[in-house]
């Protein structure tokens, strides 16, 4: 119950950041769940779990495990490595889903991209884009006497909603 809480304040915090676009994806995630459960099912609850599901990484500041290399190490091109070692939590069981977005109705992201996240999830934790941009969510962690993760604050953009930006335009 704690975790849920914290997950809509973050959302509330945020919500006037999201482009709509998004969230209208997110709320049609909810219907969709909705459609196939039938009418036990409470649309306006399912989308406020959707949105939620959707600021976990925003809450809990991902730290999985990135590694890139170019240049001489790979023999001249990028490669970048992701492992979604979340941990305990609600995807420990490894649930994970790819999803190929395209522009099919000249409508949506200017380059098709594709996404490795959870269920539910809209915003982009790592992806690749069909001109080759590749993203990956990563904190970073200070080091010295005191290590911490870096201050932040919830006064923007969600950071995977921003990395979808990025792979949807950019070139």
């Amino acid at each position: 119950a704690a975790v849920h809480k914290a997950l809509n304040w973050v959302w509330e915090k945020e919500a006037q950041y999201v482009p709509q676009r998004l969230v209208d994806e997110m709320d049609s995630i909810a219907e969709g769940i909705c459609s196939v459960l039938g009418d036990k099912c409470d649309v306006e609850e399912n989308k406020k779990l959707v949105r939620a599901t959707n600021m976990i990484p925003e809450l809990i500041r991902m730290s999985c495990t990135a590694f890139g290399a170019w240049g001489k190490a790979t023999g001249g091109g990028l490669v970048q490595l992701r492992a979604l070692d979340f941990g305990p939590g609600p995807f420990a069981n490894y649930t994970v889903v790819s999803t190929n977005r395209a522009n099919t109705a000249g409508e949506g992201p200017s380059d098709p991209f594709v996404s490795v996240a959870f269920p539910g999830m809209v915003g982009v934790i790592t992806g690749v884009s069909k001109s080759g941009i590749g993203v990956s969510e990563k904190v970073w962690m200070t080091s010295g006497k005191k290590r911490d993760l870096q201050p932040g604050g919830y006064d923007g953009e969600p950071d995977v909603f921003v990395l979808r930006d990025i792979l949807e335009n950019a070139s």
